[in-house]
């Protein structure tokens, strides 16, 4: 890759984590993100397509050997969590479903053994009134909506860490607006360590969450927003 080119991907990137920081991403402490949620299709669903991805364990469990090593030497190392594979997936691969009111495209991907999934996706054209979301099928942690306002020109958008093995990807327009947004999955990122089991990743996770930041609504429903 040139210098040129390197370069204006990196200002793309830049830019695209600068409009992901404006998504908001919920953690529901009761695994009920459905019921706040009644529009998202979970994996009940037969309508949600399943993609498995495989990981190159032998890189993984060298990326992990490494990390130990230079842990074991008090080097300073990168501040690495996942491991990248790279995708094709797009829209064929998912599935659009119908309702009174909406047209739904989703699709689960889902990769053995990961503490948790994020993405890049690539061109990026979410229709004006579309909602991308991104969910556990645990109903743990939902991240959204995403509009077209938080994707860059380049239509790169790196997504948030979402925890689990298993993550949905779904689009959600009214009707008129006649299926006319679009995506690729470029990059799944695996994530080999439990960036939940502490407070290193976004200083958050579920124990944090459910202890300190906790709010309480008029229904005693426990959320928190990252």
């Amino acid at each position: 890759m040139s210098k040129l080119k390197l370069s204006l991907f990196l200002l793309a990137l830049l830019t695209s984590v600068s409009l992901n920081a404006q998504v908001r991403t919920t953690i529901y402490v009761n695994g009920d993100a459905f019921r706040f949620h009644p529009q998202l299709q979970n994996v009940s669903s037969k309508n949600i397509p399943l993609m498995n991805v495989t990981p190159d364990v032998r890189s993984i469990d060298s990326l992990i050997q490494e990390d130990n090593e230079l842990d074991a030497r008090g080097v300073g190392r990168p501040a690495r969590f996942g491991h990248n594979i790279e995708s094709s997936i797009s829209m064929p691969q998912g599935q659009w479903t119908t309702t009174e009111q909406y047209n739904i495209w989703s699709i689960c991907i889902s990769s053995r053994d990961a503490h948790s999934l994020n993405f890049v996706l690539s061109d990026v054209k979410l229709s004006q009134n579309a909602k991308l979301y991104l969910f556990n099928t645990d109903g743990y942690m939902v991240s959204g909506p995403i509009t077209a306002k938080n994707i860059n020109a380049e239509g790169i958008h790196p997504t948030t860490v979402i925890a689990g093995n298993s993550v949905v990807i779904q689009i959600i327009e009214p009707i008129s607006d006649n299926k006319h947004s679009t995506l690729k999955i470029s990059e799944i990122i695996h994530g080999y360590k439990n960036t939940f089991a502490n407070n290193n990743f976004l200083k958050i996770n579920y124990y944090f969450c459910n202890n300190l930041i906790t709010n309480l609504n008029n229904n005693g429903d426990r959320l928190c927003y990252i």
